[in-house]
C-alpha cells in the first residue's frame, strides 16, 4: 500500500514538474499533477488485470488522453499542455536505457527482450493517444472519410472562397 501511495505522489511530482517546462501556470500545476497521477492509477490498474503490455499501456494512455482533453476544455486551454504532463508517468524510459545498455554490451538476448518490450510499450502509448482524438471528433473524421462536406485541409488558407 505504501509503494502504490509513493508512486502515485512521484508521479504526481514529475507531472507537475514536467508541466513547468511547458509553462503550465502555478495555478494550473496541481491539475497537470492530477493527471499524471490519474494516468499512472490506470496503468497500475489496467497491470493487476492483464500482462498484455501493449493493453494496459493502451488503456493509461488512453485515460491520460480523457483526462488531459477534459481538462484542456475546462481551463480553455490546449489538450497538449496538459497530455505531455500526463503521459510522463508511463513513458519507458527504463526499458528504453536497457535496451542501449544490452545494444553496448552486446548482449543480444537482452536487447531482443528489451527491445521488444520497449516496441509494445510505444505502441500501446501511440494507440491509446490517437483513441481519445479520434473520439471526440469522430463526426469530422466520418465526413472526411466519406468525402463529404467537412474540412478537407487542416488550414484556413485552403479553403476555397465562396
Amino acid at each position: 500500500m505504501q509503494t502504490i501511495f509513493f508512486t502515485l505522489l512521484f508521479s504526481f511530482f514529475c507531472s507537475a514538474g514536467f508541466g513547468v517546462s511547458f509553462r503550465i501556470s502555478p495555478k494550473e500545476l496541481p491539475i497537470a499533477g492530477a493527471a499524471g497521477v490519474l494516468t499512472r492509477g490506470a496503468l497500475m490498474l489496467a497491470q493487476s488485470v492483464t500482462d498484455n503490455r501493449i493493453a494496459y499501456t493502451l488503456a493509461a494512455a488512453a485515460v491520460g488522453a480523457y483526462a488531459a482533453r477534459l481538462i484542456s476544455m475546462v481551463c480553455f486551454s490546449t489538450t497538449t499542455k496538459f497530455l505531455y504532463p500526463a503521459f510522463v508517468p508511463i513513458i519507458p524510459g527504463d526499458l528504453l536505457y536497457n535496451t542501449v545498455v544490452s545494444l553496448v554490451t552486446a548482449s543480444y538476448g537482452d536487447l531482443a527482450a528489451n527491445s521488444s518490450q520497449l516496441a509494445q510499450a510505444l505502441l500501446g502509448l501511440a494507440l491509446g493517444a490517437s483513441i481519445v482524438p479520434l473520439f471526440f471528433r469522430s463526426k469530422d473524421y466520418w465526413r472526411q472519410l466519406r468525402g463529404g462536406e467537412g474540412r478537407k485541409f487542416p488550414c484556413s488558407l485552403f479553403r476555397k472562397k465562396v
